[in-house]
């Protein structure tokens, strides 16, 4: 892959070690035709030194703006070349700095890479990172984006509640755990000691008649 070479590249190159930190921030999905900010957070920069930063962009998004924090407009050397490759050269203001562009993105749904490598007076490094471009759709069974039960209750559903048998353990917040108990009806057993009392009684009778004969 061929880069943008600014003014004291070909130098730059022949050291083996970088100083500066760079983390690429970039959504890692969006929808066809969305607007995509791309942010490179840069540390550890050293002022006054050239910093360059080129970005490989996939060739059916839409480059459309740049800015870069602490440094006026003017003095950036901002170049685009063929296959929609973006490149940022400057004196470092400060050790922290931010490149910042906005792409739009394109209408075929995809996995699309993006590849970054950029140099200081220390050497270089490189970065590549991937979005995916795809249209959040009701039906297709994942829940996903804005979704909700009720915007897209097919996607989804709300959890199902279940009901504990008898004697099965319910548990409650907080850790406790209760256990239903399983009470057993009276039934007939209250008659049948109804029952019992009124023979005990006839059979005291009985016998105490008895002996007075």
């Amino acid at each position: 892959m061929k880069w943008l070479v600014f003014p004291a590249l070909l130098i730059m190159l022949s050291f083996g070690v970088f100083a500066a930190s760079v983390s690429r921030d970039m959504s890692a999905r969006v929808g066809p035709g969305d607007s995509v900010t791309v942010v490179f957070n840069l540390a550890s920069l050293e002022v006054g030194k050239t910093f360059t930063l080129e970005d490989d962009l996939p060739d059916s998004f839409s480059f459309v703006s740049w800015e870069v924090s602490g440094v006026d407009r003017a003095s950036v050397n901002h170049r685009a070349a063929e296959g929609n490759r973006h490149g940022w050269s400057f004196n470092a203001t400060q050790a922290a700095m931010q490149i910042k562009y906005v792409a739009t993105a394109p209408s075929l749904s995809n996995a699309y890479d993006f590849d970054a490598v950029w140099f200081d007076s220390s050497g270089q490094s490189r970065d590549k990172k991937s979005m995916l471009v795809k249209a959040i759709l009701c039906g297709d069974t994942v829940c996903e984006g804005n979704e909700n039960n009720n915007l897209c209750p097919a996607d989804c559903p709300l959890p199902q509640e279940t009901t504990p048998l008898v004697g099965e353990s319910e548990s409650k917040p907080g850790g406790e755990t209760e256990v239903e108990v399983r009470q057993e009806k009276p039934g007939n057993f209250n008659g049948v000691l109804v029952v019992a009392a009124i023979g005990a009684v006839v059979l005291a009778v009985f016998l105490l008649m008895r002996r007075k004969r």
